[in-house]
């Protein structure tokens, strides 16, 4: 059951993605009430990530981050619009978003395994590796499948004996 909050910033999205005609008056309602300019900043972010603006939701909610740095649930809605931004881009071009996401979360998992890749692709093979060893130490999802891939990686470009070594060191 959302409380209030929740429900403004639902209504609102759901009138901003309808482009309601009352959409402007309802939004200057909120914008009146507590926490207006938290719920209008999170109702537009729904409403841009279910457009695939990802891009313009993400810089509305970085300028609200500024703002109220200890909004915990700003921030994790920032998270969630940079992976998804992410997920939807494809290689190298997401790369953007996943710098954004370790700027705000420098150990995240799925963003340090991407972006590690898409270093070694581009020939950074040290800073690919440095980035994958630091997903695969922060428990980065399918952890053994990403150890394989990085070993099989190594094996492959001839480097076996720094593939051996970072098994050893990855090994449960």
């Amino acid at each position: 059951q959302p409380d209030h909050e929740q429900a403004r910033r639902l209504k609102l999205a759901a009138l901003l993605m309808q482009q309601h005609p009352g959409a402007a008056a309802y939004e200057q309602e909120v914008l009146g009430q507590l926490n207006g300019r938290r719920t209008a900043v999170l109702g537009h972010t729904l409403a841009d990530r279910y457009a695939g603006r990802f891009a313009e939701a993400a810089e509305r909610l970085e300028q609200y981050v500024r703002d109220a740095p200890a909004d915990d649930e700003a921030k994790r809605a920032l998270l969630e619009t940079y992976g998804l931004w992410a997920a939807r881009t494809p290689r190298p071009a997401n790369q953007v978003p996943l710098e954004r996401m370790l700027a705000l979360d420098p150990e995240h998992p799925g963003a340090l395994r991407d972006l590690g890749w898409i270093y070694w692709s581009r020939g950074d093979r040290t800073r690919g590796l440095e980035l994958l060893d630091r997903a695969i130490g922060h428990g980065v999802n399918n952890r053994d499948e990403v150890i394989a891939q990085v070993y099989t990686a190594l094996a492959e470009s001839g480097d076996t004996a720094e593939a051996t070594e970072r098994l050893k060191k990855w090994a449960p």
